[in-house]
């Protein structure tokens, strides 16, 4: 959809003029793409009692692209940022200056996560996204940087002395 978006979830996400949105009907074409992408995922890492990977790859590139499409403006300063704002709901400006594909990542499941617990508690939508940052939940923090520690390449951690230990057993599985 975005050709200069960053495969590496550290590397900055282009801002508005530095990269360009593929047109919608070209758009299509990569559907195929992500498709046979997912299915290899599904099959090595997804559930193993899946009877057809294919079909739900399929099914899933299909769904995503109607959901996409629906909010697919190539027009305007920036279409990539106005596209997830509409489509997800995110206050882009929340996102750090020179926001990473992680950063987008993470701002997208902390605001589904406020969407679960207004529904639950009965609240309007959006009040709680809007009142909360993920800095004020300790639990989200450590999550996303555990996150960001079983997804890098860096060393597993490993406890110094007595107080480490919890902590150093906590992360140690995450070693690559």
């Amino acid at each position: 959809m975005i050709h200069a978006f960053p495969l590496d979830p550290k590397e900055r996400v282009p801002k508005p003029g530095d990269y360009t949105m593929t047109a919608p009907e070209h758009a299509e074409l990569i559907k195929p793409q992500l498709a046979a992408g997912w299915t290899q995922q599904l099959r090595f890492k997804g559930d193993k009692d899946l009877v057809a990977p294919d079909m739900v790859a399929a099914q899933l590139a299909e769904e995503s692209f109607r959901r996409v499409m629906a909010n697919y403006n190539v027009s305007g300063a920036d279409p990539f940022r106005a596209m997830l704002a509409q489509m997800l709901g995110l206050d882009l400006s929340r996102l750090p200056a020179g926001a990473t594909k992680d950063d987008f990542v993470h701002e997208t499941l902390f605001g589904s996560r406020m969407a679960l617990h207004e529904r639950r508690m009965s609240l309007p939508a959006g009040a709680a996204y809007k009142a909360i940052t993920q800095q004020m939940l300790p639990s989200m923090v450590a999550w996303f940087a555990l996150d960001r520690v079983a997804k890098s390449n860096d060393q597993r951690a490993d406890g110094s002395n007595m107080i480490d230990f919890p902590l150093a057993a906590l992360v140690s599985p995450l070693h690559r």
